[in-house]
C-alpha cells in the first residue's frame, strides 16, 4: 500500500507542478479551490499526453521517471524567481487558512475518503468488467513490450487513453492499486468543480458545498471513481472546457478551454461530440456587443487547440490501424479497412453498441420521461445505483434562481444539447456524468431557493427530502464498497474476492511455471489481464482477428510453429463457450486440467 501511496503522490505532485507553470488565465473568475483543482487537472491531462508521446517510443521505468520528474524540476527552477515564490507563498497562506468547513463539505470529503480507502483493494473481475477487460490490460501489456501500442485482441485498447497512461505509469513504478487511487483524485477534482459551478450560478458558499455533497452521494456519478474506469476523469476534462469556454472572452482563456476539450477527446471519442456542443453553444448563446465574426473566431481558436491536443491518439490509430476512430463507427466503416477487425466483427460491434445503449427506447415519450426513468429506474441505463431525489425534485426551482445570471444560459443550452446527443446515441448512465454534475449544482440551488421562501412545513419537507437523498447515496456507497474495504483487513474477505477471478488455478500454473514462455489463448472471452506471460489470441472479445490469416483454432494449430508459443490455454464456460480441443485427439500433452480449463504443452516442431 505504501508503494501505491508514494507513486500517486509522485504523479499528483508532478501534475501540480506542471499545472502551476501555466499562466494565471486559469485562475480568472475562479475561486481558489476551483483554480487549484483545474490546475491539477490540467497537469494530470498534460502528463498523460507526455507519457503517451514518450511511451509510444519507449515505455520503461527510465522514460516514465523522466516524464514525471521533469515538471518537478521545472517548477523548482521557477521558484528561483521572486514573483513565483511570492505567488506560491500567498497561495499557501490561503490554503492553510480555509475557514470552517460546512457540514456538507465534510460529508463530501468523507465520501472521497471512503472511496480512497476502497481504491487500495486489488482489481478483481472478469471480461465483463471494463477495467479488467481493457483499461488495465493495456498497461500490463506495455510493461512486457516496453512500448505503448493497442492490444490487437481487444479493440478498446485503441481508444484514446490519456488517463490510462497515468494508470500505466503508476502500475509500472508502483502496483495495481495505483489506478484506483488516481481515479479517486479525479473524483475529488470533479466535486470541487461542482462547487465552483454552483458559485458561478450565484449560490452562496454553503449552498455550493451542498451541491458538492449532492454530487458525492450520486452513486451513478461517484461509484466508478476507484474502479479503474475513466468516466469521471473524462467528465472533469469536459466540464473544465465548458467552464472556461463559457466564462472567457479573451483568446488565452478560450485556448485553455480548447486544451481541456482536447484532453477530453484524448480520453473518449465522445470528447469530439462535446467539442461540437461547446462550439454550437458559443455560436448560439446571446452575447452583448458580439457579432458572429468574433464568435466564429472564438470557435476556431478553441477547436484548433482542442484538435491539436487530442490528435496524437487519432493519428496513431490512423497510422497503425487504418482508421482514426477504432473500431470504426458506421459513418467510417464503409470507407476504411480496419486492421485486425473484419467487417463482420465491425457490424457485430455496432449492433452490440446499439442494443446496449437503447435504454428504455429513443422515442419522444421516452425523452420526456427521462428525468423520471433516470431517477427511479436507472438500471435500464446500466446504472450504478441512482442519482438520488434532489435533481428531479428541485431542478425546476433552480431555473428561477439562476435566470438573473445570463452566463448560465450557455450551460442550459449545453446541457439540453448533451441530453439529446446522449439520448440518441448510447444511453449509458456513466456517460451522463457531465450533465449529472451540473444538475447537482442546480439541485442544490433549487433546494436552497425553496427553503428561503417557504414556511415551516415546506422547509421540513425540503430538508427531509435532501437528507433522504444524501442518506440513500451514502448507504449505497457503503454497501457497494464494503467488500472491497473488508478485503484490506481480512484475508478471508480477500480470498473470497480473488476466488471470483475465472480459472485462477490455470492462471497460477501459467504464471508460476518457468517452462511457460508464451501462451496461445483459445477462448476469446478469457481475461488476459491476469496472465503474466506473453500471449496471443485467435479472436478478440468483439470478433477482433489479431493474427493475420488465422481466423479459427484449426488455422492456428496449422501455423502453431510460427506463433512461437510453448503452451495452449483452452477454457470453457465464459459466456456459454465450450472447449476448443479434445484431449483424446489432441497431439499436445495435457499438463494441467480442471472442469473449466485445460493447459497443453507444445512440444516438437
Amino acid at each position: 500500500m505504501l508503494s501505491a501511496v508514494l507513486t500517486v503522490a509522485l504523479i499528483a505532485g508532478s501534475a501540480a507542478c506542471l499545472g502551476w507553470l501555466f499562466p494565471r488565465t486559469v485562475d480568472r473568475h475562479l475561486s481558489l479551490s476551483e483554480a487549484l483543482a483545474l490546475r491539477l487537472l490540467l497537469g494530470l491531462g498534460l502528463l498523460g499526453l507526455a507519457l503517451f508521446l514518450v511511451g509510444s517510443v519507449s515505455w520503461t521505468e527510465t522514460s516514465v521517471w523522466t516524464v514525471l520528474l521533469a515538471p518537478i524540476g521545472a517548477f523548482s527552477i521557477s521558484m528561483l524567481r521572486d514573483s513565483h515564490r511570492e505567488r506560491c507563498a500567498a497561495t499557501w497562506r490561503k490554503i492553510l487558512h480555509p475557514g470552517t468547513p460546512s457540514l456538507w463539505a465534510v460529508l463530501a470529503a468523507a465520501v472521497i475518503a471512503w472511496h480512497l480507502l476502497s481504491g487500495f483493494a486489488a482489481p478483481v473481475g472478469d471480461t465483463g468488467n471494463d477495467a479488467i477487460s481493457y483499461h488495465l490490460l493495456g498497461p500490463v501489456v506495455w510493461q512486457r513490450t516496453h512500448v505503448v501500442r493497442p492490444v490487437l485482441d481487444h479493440s478498446h485498447t485503441a481508444f484514446p487513453e490519456n488517463v490510462e497512461m497515468l494508470f500505466g505509469a503508476g502500475m509500472l513504478l508502483g502496483n495495481d492499486r495505483v489506478p484506483g487511487l488516481v481515479g479517486t483524485v479525479f473524483a475529488a477534482i470533479l466535486l470541487i468543480q461542482v462547487r465552483g459551478l454552483a458559485i458561478f450560478f450565484g449560490a452562496p458558499r454553503r449552498v455550493a458545498s451542498l451541491a458538492m455533497a449532492i454530487a458525492a452521494t450520486m452513486p451513478v456519478l461517484i461509484d466508478t471513481s476507484e474502479s479503474g474506469f475513466v468516466d469521471i476523469p473524462y467528465a472533469a476534462f469536459g466540464l473544465a472546457a465548458c467552464r472556461l469556454a463559457f466564462s472567457s472572452t479573451g483568446s488565452s482563456g478560450l485556448a485553455l478551454a480548447g486544451v481541456f476539450a482536447g484532453l477530453a477527446a484524448g480520453e473518449k471519442y465522445t470528447g469530439l461530440v462535446n467539442l461540437v456542443l461547446i462550439a454550437v453553444v458559443l455560436l448560439l448563446r446571446p452575447a452583448a456587443h458580439m457579432t458572429y465574426v468574433p464568435r466564429i473566431r472564438s470557435v476556431l481558436l478553441l477547436s484548433a487547440t482542442a484538435l491539436v491536443l487530442g490528435s496524437p491518439w487519432y493519428l496513431r490509430n490512423a497510422a497503425l490501424l487504418g482508421t482514426p476512430i477504432y473500431p470504426p463507427p458506421p459513418v467510417l466503416s464503409n470507407y476504411v479497412h480496419a486492421r485486425a477487425f473484419p467487417p463482420d466483427a465491425v457490424q457485430f460491434f455496432q449492433g452490440y453498441i446499439q442494443e446496449r445503449g437503447k435504454g428504455y427506447g429513443r422515442g419522444l415519450l421516452q425523452l420526456i420521461l427521462l428525468p423520471f426513468n433516470f431517477t427511479y429506474r436507472p438500471g435500464g441505463f446500466h446504472g450504478a445505483g441512482g442519482i438520488g431525489l434532489v435533481p428531479l425534485a428541485f431542478l425546476p426551482m433552480s431555473f428561477g434562481a439562476i435566470r438573473r445570471n445570463t452566463a448560465s444560459l450557455a450551460w442550459l443550452i449545453w446541457s439540453a444539447l448533451f441530453v439529446v446527443a446522449w439520448f440518441y446515441t448510447q444511453q449509458e448512465a456513466r456517460f451522463f456524468i457531465p450533465v449529472l454534475a451540473v444538475t447537482a449544482a442546480w439541485g442544490a440551488i433549487g433546494a436552497a431557493s425553496l427553503w428561503a421562501r417557504s414556511g415551516r412545513t415546506t422547509r421540513i419537507l425540503t430538508g427531509t427530502l435532501v437528507v433522504v437523498s444524501l442518506g440513500y447515496g451514502v448507504l449505497t456507497d457503503v454497501f457497494a464498497d464494503r467488500e472491497r474495504i473488508a478485503s484490506l483487513f481480512s484475508t478471508r474477505a480477500e480470498a473470497a474476492r480473488q476466488a471470483r477471478i475465472p480459472d485462477r488455478g490455470a492462471l497460477q500454473y501459467l504464471n508460476d511455471s518457468a517452462a511457460v514462455r508464451s501462451v496461445l489463448v483459445l477462448n476469446r472471452f478469457f481475461a488476459c489481464y491476469y496472465l503474466h506471460k506473453p500471449y496471443v489470441k485467435i479472436r478478440g472479445q468483439y470478433g477482433e482477428q489479431p493474427l493475420p490469416g488465422i481466423a479459427d483454432t484449426s488455422a492456428a494449430l496449422r501455423q502453431l510453429p510460427s506463433l512461437g508459443v510453448t503452451h495452449i490455454l483452452d477454457v470453457q464456460g465464459l459466456f456459454g463457450t465450450r472447449f476448443e480441443l479434445d484431449p483424446s485427439q489432441s497431439p499436445y500433452r495435457l499438463v494441467w486440467s480442471s472442469p473449466d480449463a485445460r493447459i497443453y504443452e507444445v512440444t516438437g516442431p
